[in-house]
């Protein structure tokens, strides 16, 4: 019996543990055609950029290592307690060789609040 309720009590903090976490998702490609290196890696970061002329709060980040060839797709965990329905939430991803940029995001890709979902579609470009 004890091993019905032990089995019971950590099915329960499974199904907890998944409601305090979300994921964002999505894809990342290249607007002109470049040769991504070997030892390269893809990197999306989920930001709060909620606060002008203040670094954005890092939330969550996925790393592809090694980057492989694009489209890269990708899932950011993340917290759900940390999000605040009143500010605005951001993915960014480059692509790095050698602690060097190769290529970036320029826009910004609105996630999770004032409309926006979960999940988004980059264009990486050359910084």
């Amino acid at each position: 019996m004890s091993l019905v309720v032990a089995l019971a009590a950590a099915l329960s903090a499974c199904a907890t543990h998944g409601d305090k976490h979300g994921v964002v998702s999505g894809s990342a490609d290249l607007a002109t055609f470049y040769e991504i290196p070997s030892d390269a890696a893809f990197i999306a970061i989920l930001e709060d950029t909620s606060q002008a002329d203040v670094a954005a709060q890092e939330l969550g980040r996925a790393r592809l290592e090694p980057a492989g060839q694009p489209p890269f797709h990708f899932e950011i965990d993340y917290d759900k307690a940390l999000i605040d329905p009143r500010h605005s939430y951001a993915v960014r991803a480059r692509v790095i060789s050698a602690e060097r940029i190769l290529l970036t995001s320029d826009t910004t890709h609105p996630v999770l609040t004032h409309g926006a979902g979960d999940k988004v579609t980059i264009v990486l470009k050359q910084p």
